[in-house]
């Protein structure tokens, strides 16, 4: 096979999509992280309502309910906060979802261009071949034609000696 021209290219590129791939897959995971921690903290202050709920039902002092309501800002604070996280991470997904496609595109224009090459040195190949072969049969037909001549000028020259006899 020929080497392709844009071979280092090409392998650079490759490399550059895996390694975007990687990159790609660790912050889907990381969001998914993400995103299953602030279903736990919703449900931990769900509970947590309920619980303070429960507890003026109950008739607890104002104290002890006002510690639960001071854990459940907190808690309101860090449900903001993560969601927060969680949209910044969103846009670096798709961010890098870009990214991912832009390299996959490269990669892919690329490998048509080695392809193209491939096809057009298969192409001078079949030419080269055919160039060759009609040479073949050129020659052929012309030692063919030689030969003819030489036979029949040694045949007329026999011919010429048998009349002298």
């Amino acid at each position: 096979m020929v080497p392709y021209r844009f071979a280092a290219v090409l392998r650079y590129r490759e490399q550059l999509l895996e390694q975007v791939q990687r990159e790609f897959g660790a912050l889907q995971r990381k969001l998914m992280f993400e995103m299953s921690r602030l279903t736990m903290l919703e449900q931990t202050k769900k509970a947590q309502s309920e619980k303070i709920a429960r507890l003026q039902r109950r008739g607890a002092s104002m104290g002890e309910v006002g510690l639960y309501h001071l854990a459940l800002d907190r808690l309101h604070a860090t449900i903001v906060q993560q969601r927060r996280r969680l949209q910044q991470l969103n846009q670096e997904v798709e961010a890098k979802r870009e990214a991912l496609l832009i390299a996959m595109q490269q990669k892919k224009i690329l490998e048509k261009l080695k392809e193209r090459d491939a096809e057009a040195h298969r192409e001078a190949e079949r030419r080269r071949e055919r160039l060759l072969a009609d040479e073949m049969a050129v020659n052929k037909r012309a030692r063919a034609m030689s030969l003819s001549r030489t036979r029949e000028g040694a045949d007329a020259a026999k011919g010429c000696r048998e009349e002298e006899r």
